[in-house]
């Protein structure tokens, strides 16, 4: 009784910080603010609707066999992506999404879009209810943890998990992840993956053995679509786990054990299809890196991350945080030193991470959480491995929700005067991204266009 007490003091807390006026007892209904997420994800990536076939769009859809009889379906999971290629992509569940949307709109590239951004927007969804679930367990109250069971539908709980989603969904870095066809496998993996974490947690509320049961049994399902979508839903795995044995005080530890022995089994699972296939994998060129010069590269990629979050200027596909072997020229010695700032910035995301999770308020489990979020998605893509690339802005769809999740930590610990001006400072950012978001989405109309935009935004990078 204490600590429901205590959390209603919580919740009070942040009612006052926010400084919400009583005309917004509106403004509580949930489709209201499931209706913004899907309106705000639709009009950002309308441009991209009428996009022609790019790059991979050829090779995955057109040219594709497993796209276009229903009889593949299983020989999907004995090949890599890339039916002519060997490569370390093993996404069955990409193609058989491809085999749906072909057997809906045929040839019309235009419903190939659109379930794209169904299931970005989707993803954004299922993000929302989610945070709305673990919110509750990851705010303090003098020490106190705050359990799920009180006051669930907060009004406060439920505007940070909109603006959080709202911000994640119109981002414009999510553009190659969306706006490209072929790039859909991380929403797809988004999606699976938080529909399995809903299930879970919903299941726990369930009384009867044999509903509950069921409902496990999907959310162990969605977790294995959301493996076989991506590879990097294994790190959605060990968040998961995460948030279940650090910060989810509720469950008994033997019933931990439990569902750590359910997800190896998962992963066992998974790593057994992929072992399906035939022919070698294809691994990029080892550059010989040293220890250090990685730990510089790493520093660079996170600074240009977080340039692209905080200000998304010139975006295109892929990029280089790499030196030049030699420099040659003036330009060359300017761009050097270009990297070297972003290795400055990356020092200070660090910097940044580190003192928001030191500081104790309310809000410190939320930063902790989400500066693990993103530093657990951020590490297979940090270069610590050889890439084919040293910087790709879908490689952040799911870091990002982890800097977003911090920064709504930090936001809490904000003077109770600052908090209206938080709330329209959010609402500023979600229109001015929106409107960024919606001029790169017209950057995927053909490859002509790309190709124009993309080298326009590459001389643009090079003058900074």
């Amino acid at each position: 009784m204490k600590e429901v007490n205590n959390f209603q003091r919580l919740i009070e807390r942040i009612h006052a910080r926010l400084a919400l006026p009583n005309y917004t007892a509106y403004f509580r209904k949930t489709w209201l603010h499931v209706g913004a997420l899907i309106v705000g994800g639709f009009v950002v990536h309308f441009p991209a609707l009428q996009g022609e076939q790019i790059w991979d769009d050829d090779v995955l859809i057109r040219t594709n066999p497993f796209v276009k009889s229903p009889l593949l379906i299983l020989e999907t999971f004995r090949h890599w992506l890339f039916p002519e290629l060997y490569s370390s992509h093993y996404r069955p569940v990409q193609n058989l999404i491809y085999m749906a949307d072909y057997f809906l709109w045929n040839n019309n590239f235009y419903g190939f879009h659109l379930s794209s951004v169904l299931f970005h927007v989707g993803s954004a969804v299922l993000l929302y209810f989610l945070l709305r679930k673990l919110l509750p367990t990851l705010l303090t109250w003098h020490g106190q943890q705050a359990h799920i069971s009180a006051n669930r539908d907060s009004f406060a709980l439920s505007l940070i998990a909109l603006l959080v989603a709202l911000l994640w969904v119109v981002h414009p870095v999510h553009s190659a992840a969306v706006d490209y066809v072929s790039g859909r496998a991380d929403s797809l993996a988004l999606f699976f993956a938080f529909g399995g974490w809903l299930l879970f947690l919903k299941a726990r509320a369930i009384s009867r053995p044999f509903v509950r049961g069921t409902v496990y049994t999907l959310g162990w399902f969605s977790g294995m679509l959301s493996l076989c979508s991506r590879e990097s839903a294994c790190v959605l795995m060990v968040l998961f786990l995460l948030y279940l044995f650090v910060f989810e005080k509720s469950t008994a530890l033997p019933r931990k054990c439990m569902v750590l022995v359910v997800c190896l089994s998962m992963f066992g699972l998974y790593a057994g299809l992929r072992h399906l296939p035939d022919g070698q994998i294809q691994t990029p060129h080892s550059s010989d890196r040293s220890a250090p010069e990685r730990a510089v590269l790493m520093c660079r990629a996170l600074g240009d991350y977080g340039r692209l979050m905080f200000f998304p200027a010139n975006l295109h596909l892929e990029r280089t945080v790499d030196d030049p072997r030699t420099v040659r020229s003036e330009k060359m010695r300017r761009d050097l030193i270009v990297l070297e700032y972003l290795s400055i910035g990356g020092a200070l995301m660090i910097a940044m991470f580190a003192l928001g999770a030191l500081r104790s308020d309310c809000g410190q489990r939320l930063r902790i959480f989400g500066a693990a979020w993103f530093l657990l998605a951020y590490l297979p893509t940090s270069n610590l491995i050889e890439l084919n690339a040293t910087v790709a802005e879908h490689w952040l769809y799911v870091p990002s929700i982890g800097l977003l999740i911090f920064l709504a930590g930090i936001a809490l610990a904000f003077p109770s005067s600052w908090r209206r001006a938080g709330v329209a400072f959010a609402s500023c950012a979600v229109i001015a991204l929106g409107v960024r978001s919606t001029v790169r989405s017209g950057d995927w109309l053909s490859n002509e266009i790309f190709a124009r935009r993309t080298m326009r935004s590459e001389e643009h990078t090079s003058e900074l």
